[in-house]
């Protein structure tokens, strides 16, 4: 070989190596099942709370879609409706008209878990 030239049996050899170590990881990995490997990770995520547990989708799409509906100038309302299908209307109408049962729940529920966290219970 002469001087600066690149030996490719050495460059294959390295590459060879280097397959025959992820294959033998990937072996020795074959009889792991998928929960061996990440089986932990659901049990820590569950008894993980953060702040955004507390917000309630649809009490937030409905505060959001209001408030956009509000924003908007009296003369572009109407082409918010107009850019959705009237089946789309009406699931959108049905969703907005539960928002308020839906707060009397969350109301509700928080008001039992103060009562319980006073009395030191849990509630069910």
């Amino acid at each position: 070989e002469g001087f600066g030239e690149i030996d490719d049996d050495a460059d294959h050899e390295e590459e060879g190596d280097n397959m025959d170590s992820v294959l033998a990881k990937l072996s020795a990995m074959e009889g792991m099942a998928w929960d061996d490997l990440f089986g932990d990770d659901d049990e820590e995520e569950e008894e993980f709370t953060s702040p955004i547990d507390e917000v309630d989708e649809l009490l937030y799409f409905a505060e959001s879609f209001q408030a956009l509906q509000q924003s908007l100038p009296a003369d572009q309302q109407p082409l918010l409706a107009s850019a959705m299908q009237a089946d789309q209307q009406q699931q959108l109408q049905q969703l907005l008209a539960h928002v308020p049962q839906r707060a009397n729940e969350i109301a509700q529920k928080k008001a039992l878990e103060a009562t319980a966290k006073a009395n030191g219970s849990i509630p069910s």
